[in-house]
C-alpha cells in the first residue's frame, strides 16, 4: 500500500524490509540503498524512526522519502519530504509507520 500511496514509479521496486540493527551490515545495507535507481521500501520499528531518518539524511542527502503513517487507520498519514524534514516532524514519536526512499535518479 505504501508504494502506491508513494507516487513513486511502482512498476519496479525493491522491498529491503527491515535492515541490519548493528554495524557494519547496517552501513552496508544503507549505502545499498542510496545507489538504488529503484523506490525502496524500508520497514522499521517506531522506536527507531529518529536513528533511520538520520541515517537516510547522512546517506540520502535530500533524496525525498515518503512516510506512510499508520496505514489503514483512521489518522493515517502519507508525508513527503527529505530525511531531515521528516525527522524534524517525527522526533520522538513511536507511531507505525512504511517507508519508501525515491529512485536515484
Amino acid at each position: 500500500m505504501a508504494i502506491a500511496l508513494s507516487g513513486y514509479p511502482h512498476e519496479r521496486f525493491v522491498f529491503e524490509g527491515f535492515i541490519p540493527v548493528k554495524d557494519p551490515a547496517r552501513a552496508e545495507s544503507l549505502k545499498l540503498i542510496a545507489s538504488e535507481a529503484r523506490p525502496v521500501v524500508l520497514m522499521e520499528t517506531p522506536y527507531r524512526l529518529s536513528k533511520l531518518l538520520s541515517e537516510l539524511d547522512q546517506y540520502l542527502g535530500s533524496r525525498e522519502i515518503c512516510l506512510a503513517v499508520e496505514l489503514g487507520m483512521s489518522t493515517e498519514e502519507v508525508l513527503r519530504g527529505s530525511a531531515k524534514q521528516l525527522v524534524q516532524k517525527f522526533d520522538g514519536q513511536k507511531r507505525p509507520f512504511v517507508a519508501v526512499v525515491s529512485p536515484k535518479f
